[in-house]
């Protein structure tokens, strides 16, 4: 369990039986361990892909292993005419009413989960309702699952 104290300070807390030397639980151990700084380099870390994330000109979006939006572009804002407060936290499949909610990006997205492959310039063949596109029958995407070593606490 993470804990912050008033000061900021992070601490990871566990907490552990304390045994005898015949095996009898005779208490706990807590164990406090400093985790500030790499809280803090998660965070800048995030801000940096934000800030990169923000610059690129196509409608971008980043999910997390639940396929819930992470990050948003405000191209993507743009053209599906949403507010990234409204996308952020949003599962894939309920964004636009549900107009994400495609069987074979569904499938796609599985097997990118389970098998971890880069999928590059996978068409999607839907049409897309929003007055900023009208009607898009087509729109080509990217998929990349990123494995990180450790997962950055700012994605759990």
């Amino acid at each position: 369990m993470e804990v912050q104290k008033e000061d900021g300070t992070w601490f990871l807390v566990r907490i552990l039986p304390y045994r005898t030397l015949d095996n009898v639980i005779s208490g706990l151990v807590l164990t406090f361990d400093d985790i500030t700084a790499g809280k803090l380099q998660d965070e800048a870390a995030r801000r940096y892909s934000e800030s990169i994330l923000h610059t690129i000109r196509q409608p971008f979006l980043v999910l997390d292993s639940r396929l819930r939006v992470r990050s948003a572009n405000a191209a993507f804002g743009h053209l599906f005419k949403v507010t990234l407060e409204d996308t952020i936290g949003v599962s894939l499949y309920d964004l636009g009413n549900g107009q994400w909610d495609i069987p074979a990006l569904r499938e796609l997205l599985g097997q990118v989960l389970k098998t971890n492959i880069d999928v590059r310039d996978y068409v999607v063949e839907h049409r897309f309702r929003t007055s900023a596109i009208g009607e898009c029958s087509s729109m080509r995407t990217w998929f990349s699952r990123a494995a990180p070593t450790r997962t950055p606490s700012f994605w759990r």
